[in-house]
């Protein structure tokens, strides 16, 4: 807890104290960067950046940023997630919840930005359901391209930029693609060498028995709005070859329409 304007507040702090190594100077440039990035930009759908305290000649940065109560990973693995959260996990409330993942990385694109580790423990909730992106400290820039280093193991990552390619928007698809199946199917999936292989053995099964139970549990309707998200999009974001997957405004077009059928069809 910390008292920001006369008020306590809840808060996580982030600490990176450089020591000899290298390893220790690249991880505290790499706070630098995320508080640099976090001070610029504001969105609703980004963790809050509340205060922090840096000194080079000492090699010393601590972030506040604002306290979420429960990980993306718990969503794709807990079988009765966040109950309290009712609305997050109604049929309407879960596609709101993919909307919010792309309203984030468009926000990011005006800017120039590309977040491609879209994995689930750097998406967080706060305490009233609200979905929020965290750790700033690896951005890409849209122009000019570049690589990333090391990402061989980095399984999330679309194919071509684990293999050292440069970054891009249909290669931040792939990760937008593999959360919504880990979601949809509560399947935990980012940390598998064989990630490729099981994510086409579900593309090829009959999609129903594969959906978690609370989303069956929704009816016939549901069911058939969220194998529709699996089969227009999520799948196809997890091509091997990036032009084969869909863009960020194909993907949109999808939920919005789902949305509307669902208002549709059973409104509250």
């Amino acid at each position: 807890m910390i008292r920001i304007q006369g008020v306590q507040k809840k808060v996580v702090a982030k600490v990176r104290k450089s020591v000899t190594n290298q390893t220790d100077d690249q991880l505290f440039e790499s706070l630098f960067k995320e508080v640099r990035q976090l001070l610029q930009l504001e969105h609703k759908g980004i963790v809050t950046l509340i205060g922090h305290e840096k000194n080079r000649t000492e090699k010393l940065v601590i972030l506040y940023l604002e306290y979420l109560s429960h990980s993306f990973k718990e969503l794709i693995l807990d079988s009765q997630p966040f109950e309290r959260f009712h609305y997050l996990l109604s049929v309407r409330g879960f596609t709101d919840m993919l909307m919010c993942i792309l309203d984030v990385l468009e926000y990011l694109h005006e800017r120039n930005i590309l977040y491609i580790d879209l994995k689930g423990s750097n998406l967080m909730f706060n305490e009233e359901g609200d979905l929020k992106f965290i750790d700033f400290g690896s951005l890409f820039e849209i122009e000019p391209e570049s690589k990333p280093s090391g990402a061989i193991q980095c399984y999330h990552l679309a194919p071509e930029i684990r293999a050292g390619g440069v970054v891009t928007k249909r290669g931040q698809m792939y990760g937008v693609g593999l959360l919504m199946i880990e979601v949809l199917l509560s399947k935990y999936l980012e940390n598998r060498k064989d990630i490729q292989y099981l994510i086409e053995l579900a593309r090829g099964s009959q999609q129903q028995p594969l959906l978690r139970g609370f989303v069956i549990k929704w009816g016939e309707f549901a069911v058939e709005q969220y194998i529709k998200i699996l089969k227009d999009v999520a799948y196809p974001c997890c091509c091997i070859k990036p032009e084969d997957r869909p863009s960020i405004k194909a993907v949109k077009e999808c939920l919005e329409e789902v949305m509307e059928d669902i208002d549709l069809y059973e409104p509250d």
